[in-house]
């Protein structure tokens, strides 16, 4: 929850109504869950402590926070501008870019059991990668 308190500040495009909403950040129509946030939040501090060793002190977390909601920010919009230009990935581009990723491969090949279980870790399912990848924006690294 703390992303999205967080979130307030970024560039006034989060929903700062106080009534009840269903995402975790806005970017003009553009919503993105709260679990898909906290999911790249939690993403991103175990990468961050892993290289670290150590546990984050407070400021340095928000300051991580606002940088990992200013990436979403900035990488929707541009999507967005994309979109607006026309550009789309087809089917068999998404296809093959899933294909591609090292991470659901087995020896050198996509290996489907490998790209479920990869997503289940990840707290994804199928569906809503691939939606993710469809608005260009699975996990920003």
């Amino acid at each position: 929850m703390a992303i999205i308190f967080a979130a307030w500040g970024a560039y006034g495009v989060v929903n700062t109504s106080f009534g009840s909403s269903n995402y975790g950040l806005k970017v003009n129509d553009q919503e993105f869950s709260a679990a898909t946030m906290q999911n790249a939040w939690q993403q991103r501090l175990s990468q961050i402590q892993a290289q670290q060793k150590t546990d984050i002190p407070a400021a340095e977390r928000t300051l991580l926070q606002q940088q990992l909601i200013d990436q979403y920010v900035r990488t929707a919009i541009m999507q967005q501008r994309a979109k607006e230009s026309g550009f789309r990935v087809s089917d068999a581009g998404l296809l093959d870019g899933i294909k591609k990723e090292p991470a659901f491969q087995v020896d050198g090949r996509f290996d489907a059991n490998a790209y479920r279980n990869v997503l289940a870790q990840s707290g994804l399912s199928v569906t809503t990668y691939e939606t993710d990848l469809r608005s260009g924006l699975p996990w920003i690294n």
